[in-house]
């Protein structure tokens, strides 16, 4: 959805309209969960908590294509959300993966077009 549609479709403000399209990204069905003139905070509180919202949904999904099949998202994910920042400590945390396929998941992608 692009952002000069979101303000009427939303019934937000244009701040909070710009909001709403870095946190969807313009994803249909994720704009669809937006309740009509819900804020920010509200839509995260509910997407968040609902383990099959589109935004979760999408989300996982994402990251599953960008890990290789040996490594589990994540596992990864949560070594680094639990606060592991080393390569070494991160691998060890994520049930001793190997340095190549953890190296893999954790190097920058480039966006295709």
């Amino acid at each position: 959805m692009p952002v000069a549609r979101s303000p009427a479709s939303l019934g937000l403000d244009p701040v909070s309209a710009f909001d709403a399209a870095l946190i969807t990204g313009g994803l249909p069905l994720i704009c669809a969960e937006w309740t009509h003139g819900a804020g920010m905070w509200e839509f995260l509180r509910a997407a968040l908590s609902d383990p099959v919202s589109a935004l979760l949904v999408s989300a996982e999904r994402s990251l599953g294509a960008e890990f290789p099949q040996q490594v589990q998202a994540r596992t990864v994910l949560s070594a680094i959300g639990s606060g592991e920042r080393t390569f070494s400590s991160i691998a060890r945390a994520a049930g001793g993966i190997g340095a190549t396929p953890l190296q893999r998941s954790l190097a920058p992608r480039r966006a295709h077009a």
